[in-house]
């Protein structure tokens, strides 16, 4: 795990909606922490 991915998971609640968000959307299982937090933003789930 990269430094960038570190910092999140102290987040519990954001690994929540990211862990939610994969399995909603399983095309977007490979992209890194945050490039699924910018997909959800557009998305409006964050």
């Amino acid at each position: 795990m990269n430094k960038k991915e570190e910092k999140y998971q102290n987040n519990r609640v954001l690994m929540q909606k990211i862990s939610e968000f994969k399995k909603n959307y399983p095309d977007y299982k490979h992209l890194s922490y945050d490039d699924i937090i910018e997909v959800m933003e557009d998305l409006g789930d964050l």
